[in-house]
């Protein structure tokens, strides 16, 4: 009986670390059953993801970016020039105050065709409506009318710009009053930064 056991456990391989009960058979067939496994994540590992189709991504728009502070329909009409008064002469147009300038068109539908969007680079078409007048605000000055001035002062806004002055005048009195604090600010915000850039020129 001992002679058998020392035979079986010389046939036994020695690296297989076996409890007494498994059998060359049983080991066999785990081994097989695991082989397969191993080698299938090894080739799926092996492979390269796919790439994910990405959705296109759409042309950006070419838009003319220009910011509008306020706009809507007014009249007009140029009051003096340089020391001498001119004849009143009240034209309807559509004005927009940017943060550097108002800019008067002859109505919406001219405004809003002037922003129609075109590509980058591209020059604007001869047949583009461009604005009438464009009036900057830098070193300009916007008060209230007066009865001397118009009629209508209590809708209307006296605008000068270098030695040259215009009226504007709204629809309403709450119009005339919106329009007049808004260029009053826009005409502040450029003063200041015109002092801070000669301040900071001046400390260099």
């Amino acid at each position: 009986g001992s002679t058998e056991n020392l035979l079986t456990n010389a046939r036994r391989p020695s690296h297989l670390l076996l409890p007494a009960s498994s059998s060359g058979d049983s080991l066999d067939v785990e081994i097989r059953e695991r082989e397969p496994h191993a080698r299938n994540r090894k080739s799926r590992s092996m492979v390269a993801p796919k790439n994910r189709l990405q959705s296109p991504i759409p042309a950006p728009r070419h838009t003319l970016q220009q910011d509008v502070i306020l706009e809507g329909p007014v009249k007009r009409t140029k009051f003096l020039e340089g020391t001498k008064k001119t004849k009143k002469n009240w034209i309807d147009c559509y004005m927009v105050l940017t943060p550097t300038a108002l800019v008067f068109y002859k109505d919406q539908r001219t405004y809003y065709s002037f922003k129609v969007s075109r590509p980058s680079g591209t020059p604007p078409s001869p047949s583009t409506p461009q604005a009438e007048l464009v009036l900057a605000l830098l070193n300009a000055h916007a008060t209230q009318c007066i009865q001397k001035h118009t009629k209508r002062y209590a809708r209307s806004i006296l605008l000068i710009v270098g030695y040259d002055q215009y009226l504007i005048q709204d629809e309403t009195e709450d119009g005339a009053r919106k329009w007049f604090a808004h260029i009053r600010g826009v005409i502040f915000d450029l003063v200041s930064r015109f002092v801070g850039i000669l301040n900071k020129n001046a400390n260099i």
